[in-house]
């Protein structure tokens, strides 16, 4: 089990680039407020965009079109 996900700008659904850090309070709770700082962290829109994202792969739609398109290169890769 890792103890942190990066996750990378895929997360903002190709609108606009958003990563995401995952992990325990432990791990994450060494930083205090303004110790830590990013170039769009908190970005209003940004967090949008990922509020969104999250919700539409929430529904497997995604995920489904992705194994099938992956299965689809694999056939057309093997002729």
């Amino acid at each position: 089990m890792p103890d942190m996900y990066v996750l990378g700008k895929a997360l903002g659904g190709g609108v606009v680039p958003v990563s995401a850090v995952v992990s325990s309070a432990e791990v994450l709770g060494v930083f205090r407020p303004g110790e830590h700082g990013s170039t769009f962290g908190g970005n209003p829109l940004a967090c949008a965009v990922a509020l969104e994202v999250i919700a539409m792969l929430r529904s497997g739609e995604y995920q489904a079109r992705a194994t099938e398109l992956g299965e689809h290169l694999l056939r057309e890769l093997g002729s």
